[in-house]
């Protein structure tokens, strides 16, 4: 992605006139991070008829502009009521915004589109009606092949499972491709203190380059005595954007 971006920046101007090349450039920046040249990228497709409401909405989330966000997907939504990107997006910022009895109109749209979006509806379901019709809409989605809401599951019904249940669930959400499920995995079994499996976990995970376990990983070798490593690994999360961890980094050069 780096190198299709480092070829293409010097040609933006060559290729200004096409709204598909514009599109994909602005797609290269927002992967990025580079949210400024991928909304000006965004809009000149847009100008040239291209179809960016959603990809200018997710800009606008990342920079931080919620009500402008929430305009281009409401545009996407009129010109197409049944556009599952739009609904979703709008949905759960909405619900993040804490206005999660609007978010259910469109969650509730996009679960009736696709029954494995109900994994989406749970979250503004939680917070309006509570836990147990978020449960139902997890088993919904479930039921409709979305095992990575099995993540979900497992955070509202914990208490009533073993870590063996845990790690057979989470391990067939990460399967399905979750990108949270192992580092909620090492997370549990350090709460179990299972901490020497924790770490046989969380160490296979970062050498595939799944930074999310540091955190819990720095936890199971502080619960093993093991405070130089502990503290690395808690500084390696830190770094790597993870900033609740500041505190542990922090406390430990304290004690």
């Amino acid at each position: 992605m780096v190198e299709a971006y480092n070829y293409l920046r010097p040609l933006r101007d060559a290729f200004r006139g096409s709204g598909e090349l514009m599109s994909y450039f602005g797609y290269l920046c927002f992967k990025l991070g580079l949210y400024g040249e991928s909304l000006e990228a965004y809009k000149q497709a847009d100008f040239l008829g291209e179809d960016m409401n959603v990809p200018m909405g997710l800009v606008y989330e990342e920079l931080n502009l919620p009500h402008l966000a929430e305009e281009r997907y409401l545009q996407a939504i009129a010109a197409d009521p049944a556009d599952i990107n739009a609904l979703i997006d709008l949905g759960t910022l909405l619900n993040a915004e804490n206005e999660s009895e609007r978010a259910l109109i469109y969650l509730q749209t996009a679960a009736g589109l696709d029954a494995k979006l109900n994994w989406q509806l749970a979250d503004a379901l939680l917070q309006v009606q509570g836990v147990e019709a978020a449960i139902e809409a997890l088993n919904k989605a479930l039921d409709a092949g979305e095992e990575r809401a099995l993540v979900d599951l497992v955070e509202l019904t914990d208490q009533g499972l073993d870590i063996s249940d845990i790690k057979s669930m989470l391990m067939r959400a990460a399967k399905a491709g979750s990108t949270v499920a192992m580092s909620d995995l090492v997370s549990y079994m350090v709460e179990a203190g299972r901490y020497s499996e924790a770490v046989e976990v969380g160490r296979g995970e970062l050498l595939q380059g799944h930074e999310l376990v540091l955190g819990p990983l720095a936890a199971a070798y502080e619960n093993l005595g093991d405070m130089a490593i502990a503290e690395k690994y808690y500084k390696d999360a830190v770094k790597a954007g993870q900033g609740q961890y500041a505190e542990d980094v922090q406390r430990l050069r304290d004690r």
